[in-house]
């Protein structure tokens, strides 16, 4: 016999049973705003839409949650790679705990539990949060994860990984500093092998979060991304930061580049090593996301940039980005140029891979 969700509680009461996530993320989901007004308080209502910067919670429209209507709870992140789910998914983003703990943590906010919830439960304090705080300790955590990592890929899924997408880091002369592998890292109800990149604030050159990128070896024995809802993620922030992956002909850090450095950004990790294979004289980084191409300050003595974009279609939101991004770095006195790939491949990792098929 099929159960109403709104009889949980009285179901709990009678059999001490808790109820799935499923029953929590649809119970969350008929109080979607009271939930993100809870957990993202500097966000605004436009709309059906809760917008906010990301889940670290800073000011921002990168992040909506739908608040209304059949997708109530539905939340995703545009400035993230894959960033998304439902209340549960983000409860467990905001707090930086498994599905397990944020599970817990819901049934208590909405009172679907006989005993009262613990004063140390995640909650957010009434009190408002210092969000450069809050960021800057988000910020170590990220860099904690990254220390702990494997400094050399060599022997690891995450080398397997990069030569299934036909990238050898041993034709760069040296393994990026900015990547490290982690044996298991959380995701999804289990733990994976992931391929770690440090975020870094290109300005200062201090640590800012950490990109994941999660691994599966197949039947087959193939390293591929794990088969997850969201493969890639970040921890810590990322707004404005950039992993450094090629330091080029000079092979100085970026803050003692040449003014004749030619500086290529892309969007992924992979498109920034096809790029670094392909021209290694040019000093080369990953942005994590599109609107970083427009939000990245770079150093004054940065004079030479190309923005390695992925086939976006055009008047799309990512082409408009681009095109803005392009626009302010050469009113800044830059020369700038926008690469992509030919017609018909996805961006140049893609080109790299067919050519290699």
């Amino acid at each position: 016999m099929h159960l109403a969700i709104s009889s949980v509680p009285a179901m709990m009461s009678q059999r001490n049973e808790l109820p799935s996530i499923a029953e929590v993320a649809a119970g969350l989901a008929r109080r979607a705003e009271a939930v993100v007004v809870w957990l993202l308080p500097a966000g605004v209502r436009s709309g059906r839409e809760w917008l906010v910067g990301s889940v670290d919670g800073e000011p921002g429209k990168s992040l909506h949650v739908q608040l209304v209507g059949d997708r109530a709870g539905q939340w995703r992140d545009f400035a993230a790679s894959h960033s998304g789910g439902d209340l549960v998914d983000l409860i467990a983003a905001v707090n930086r705990v498994d599905l397990g703990e944020a599970w817990q943590w819901a049934i208590d906010w909405l009172g679907w539990r006989e005993r009262k919830p613990e004063p140390a439960m995640w909650r957010k304090p009434a009190v408002s949060i210092d969000p450069l705080a809050e960021r800057a300790r988000r910020s170590a955590a990220a860099f904690g994860v990254y220390l702990a990592a494997r400094p050399t890929l060599a022997g690891t899924p995450a080398e397997d990984y990069l030569l299934g997408r036909g990238i050898d880091l041993r034709a760069l002369g040296r393994q990026p500093a900015a990547l490290r592998y982690h044996p298991e890292l959380f995701n999804s109800g289990r733990y994976w092998p992931a391929l770690v990149a440090l975020i870094q604030d290109p300005l200062t050159g201090k640590p800012m979060g950490l990109h994941r990128t999660y691994l599966h070896r197949d039947s087959a024995g193939k390293v591929r991304k794990a088969p997850v809802e969201a493969p890639k993620r970040v921890l810590g922030a990322m707004r404005g930061g950039f992993i450094p992956l090629a330091r080029g002909a000079s092979g100085k850090p970026l803050s003692e580049a040449p003014s004749e450095d030619v500086l290529a950004v892309t969007e992924g990790i992979e498109d920034a090593l096809t790029i670094a294979l392909a021209e290694p004289a040019w000093r080369v980084a990953a942005l994590v996301c599109v609107r970083n191409f427009l939000w990245t300050r770079w150093p004054t003595h940065v004079r030479r940039i190309r923005l390695c974009a992925d086939n976006d279609r055009p008047g799309s939101e990512a082409a408009g980005l681009l095109s803005e991004a392009a626009a302010a770095l050469a009113g800044s006195g830059r020369e700038v140029q926008i690469l992509r790939p030919p017609k018909g491949c996805k961006d140049f990792n893609a080109l790299l891979c067919d050519s290699l098929a």
